[in-house]
């Protein structure tokens, strides 16, 4: 902090008050041995009390520092229009789930029976929202009962996981099952969103975008 000294006639004058402190924080004036806060100095000045030249000090350097609070900087919200959205190439029937709860290792298994939209080009790929967080057992992945090579799974930057169908298992094009298996951390959850711990308890809140965090889906 800056330190200002003034002179004690732009200071204390007998029956004038000081002039504001350019440093609100920290300036002091000494009176008779005394230090007075910048206030009390300016009370002493109205009752026509002069303080000696040789006791006037202004000076930052003799006041309690103090710490500015760091400036916590966030990302920009991202902006999603209903404009943007788009059909989705496959359709989601049904769900069966299973949890294996743990709080801070939480398996969740799913089956999704799913079907291709005929209106939508999926060009052989299936993608799922997913959060980064969770752990992809990419071993337990399968449709139709056919486990899928490891190489056909991966994790794009925009928490998508991109899975390519493989085009010659039958019942491709009009139907199918794909079975996935993740584990999940609740108690690190602390978005209040998809499974979370609160109070000891396992809690989901999944709209508008919280199901993503228990399983892979189209989160929509």
């Amino acid at each position: 902090m800056q330190a200002f000294v003034y002179s004690a006639s732009s200071l204390l004058v007998r029956g004038s008050s000081l002039p504001p402190a350019r440093s609100a924080v920290g300036t002091q004036a000494v009176f008779r041995g005394k230090q007075l806060p910048w206030f009390r100095a300016q009370q002493a000045a109205s009752k026509n009390m002069m303080l000696p030249r040789t006791y006037i000090q202004a000076s930052a350097a003799s006041s309690p520092s103090t710490t500015a609070a760091p400036v916590v900087e966030q990302a920009p919200p991202v902006v999603k229009r209903l404009a943007d959205y788009k059909p989705p190439p496959f359709f989601v029937d049904e769900i069966n789930m299973v949890f294996n709860l743990d709080p801070t290792q939480t398996r969740v298994s799913a089956t999704l029976k799913m079907r291709a939209n005929s209106k939508v080009d999926s060009k052989g790929m299936l993608e799922l929202d997913i959060d980064p967080s969770m752990k992809i057992s990419t071993e337990a992945f399968s449709i139709n009962g056919t486990k899928l090579p490891a190489s056909s799974i991966t994790q794009s930057k925009n928490d998508k996981l991109v899975i390519n169908l493989p085009a010659q298992l039958s019942g491709y094009a009009s139907g199918f099952e794909l079975q996935t298996e993740v584990i999940i951390n609740p108690q690190e959850n602390k978005a209040l969103e998809g499974l979370y711990m609160s109070g000891g308890n396992f809690c989901t809140q999944c709209e508008a975008e919280g199901f993503r965090r228990i399983t892979p889906f189209l989160d929509r």
